[in-house]
């Protein structure tokens, strides 16, 4: 494995969309193609370090939570590790770093419109293992929940039911016997 030189961060908004900055003609490396907030690891910086250092020079929103998803290897010389960030706050605008406006266009993308994109080296392999490793870990969340969901309504069901009869037995039910004597109805109260 090559030495970890660069850090880039998946980050989420509440829809499940990822936020992609399009490398500006200016920039050192790949321009024109689309990448995640991230860039090279400062000396002393720790990789999660770099990743919401880089978050914050590029489209200034600052990262409270992240957490690592996985290292990839160029095959170059150089390695990336990927984060994935969910809890951040701040407007993410484009912003310029060292000089330069290193990314011309910011977009939020689902899952489904990612395809569309053309990204740097490394970085659809990361999206695609974050979007299938999700895709496992929600499905065994979401059938657990809907089962419990399901099993509370079944539940709630029977016990209205159950309820329902209670209220039947317990309370008097009037049953028309007929007519006695001058217009008046007779009723007798019976119990279940």
């Amino acid at each position: 494995m090559s030495n970890i030189n660069t850090s880039a961060v998946i980050v989420l908004n509440d829809q499940e969309q990822v936020l992609l900055l399009r490398r500006g003609k200016t920039a050192p490396w790949e321009p024109g193609k689309w990448s995640l907030p991230g860039g090279v690891i400062d000396p002393g910086e720790t990789p999660e370090q770099a990743g919401s250092r880089e978050a914050y020079e590029e489209v200034g929103i600052r990262l409270h939570k992240v957490k690592k998803l996985k290292v990839i290897d160029s095959g170059e010389g150089w390695a990336v590790a990927f984060f994935v960030c969910r809890d951040w706050s701040g407007v993410p605008e484009l912003k310029e770093t060292h000089g330069i406006l290193e990314n011309d266009q910011m977009a939020w993308a689902s899952k489904d419109e990612l395809r569309r994109y053309s990204f740097v080296p490394t970085v659809s392999e990361a999206l695609t293992s974050y979007f299938e490793g999700t895709r496992m870990k929600f499905s065994e969340e979401y059938i657990k929940q809907i089962i419990k969901e399901e099993l509370q309504i079944v539940l709630d069901e029977k016990k209205k039911k159950s309820d329902k009869d209670r209220m039947k037995c317990n309370s008097p039910r009037r049953i028309r016997k007929g007519e006695a004597g001058h217009g008046k109805k007779k009723f007798v109260v019976k119990a279940c």
